[in-house]
């Protein structure tokens, strides 16, 4: 404890930013810790729902299931599928209020395809989304060793001043100096290691949820398929 009454202003100034990186960081890790395990929930329980309907991919949709706010990818995809399915539907101009009408709306393979293309644009946004916030462990994780570097040669130069002063290499003239070089490295380690750790961990985790996404675009593309694109 008596090695931090030695710290100066530039070792406080390092130690103050890599404590508020490493509280940062530990709140985007239990944010998104929360977001993702409310998605893994959300997203088991849509997949569930849509594939227990083989009748029509927009019956989800059309029920309160997905009315309500989910942050899932998946169901924010479905919706967004769903929205563009029935823009393209009414566009065709085969859908009628007439209870009497019979004929079920078509869509064209080209249609089909620009509805690929708008559930691929949906995704990635979607993992963008999901991506925010991964920067500042990125960036955490590549800085806080960097501060700790900068006060080990800030603390070895202060102890070369000390040496300098009282003219010999004495303990007292050392300590203040390699005091503070080694607490800011063990700092900026401290801090690094955990957001390096957490970066990697949520950017496993997005990739993986962005393959089940993927996977479910194609799910549900096939399911329009069968459903309304004209043989």
């Amino acid at each position: 404890m008596g090695s931090l009454i030695h710290l100066d202003f530039v070792a406080i100034v390092i130690i103050l930013i890599l404590v508020f990186l490493s509280v940062y960081c530990w709140a985007v890790f239990l944010n998104k810790i929360k977001l993702l395990r409310s998605i893994e929930k959300g997203s088991q329980g849509f997949l569930e729902k849509f594939r227990g309907n083989h009748v029509d991919p927009l019956n989800l949709f059309r029920n309160t299931y997905v009315r309500r706010e989910d942050p899932s990818p998946l169901v924010k995809v479905y919706k967004i599928g769903c929205r563009e399915l029935e823009n393209i539907l009414k566009s065709t101009e085969m859908i009628s209020n007439s209870p009497l009408k019979a004929v079920s709306p078509k869509i064209s393979i080209l249609e089909l395809e620009s509805l690929q293309k708008y559930l691929s644009r949906a995704a990635s946004e979607e993992m963008m989304n999901l991506e925010k916030s991964l920067s500042v462990l990125a960036t955490t994780s590549s800085v806080g060793p960097l501060l700790g570097l900068l006060g080990t040669v800030w603390g070895i130069m202060i102890a070369f001043v000390g040496i300098s002063r009282k003219g010999t290499a004495s303990i007292s003239a050392v300590a203040p100096g390699v005091a503070m070089a080694l607490i800011t490295t063990v700092i900026g380690l401290l801090v690094a290691i955990p957001a390096l750790i957490a970066y990697n961990f949520f950017q496993t985790k997005i990739n993986t949820l962005s393959l089940k996404t993927d996977n479910f675009s194609s799910e549900f593309l096939s399911a329009v398929e069968k459903k309304y694109v004209m043989r």
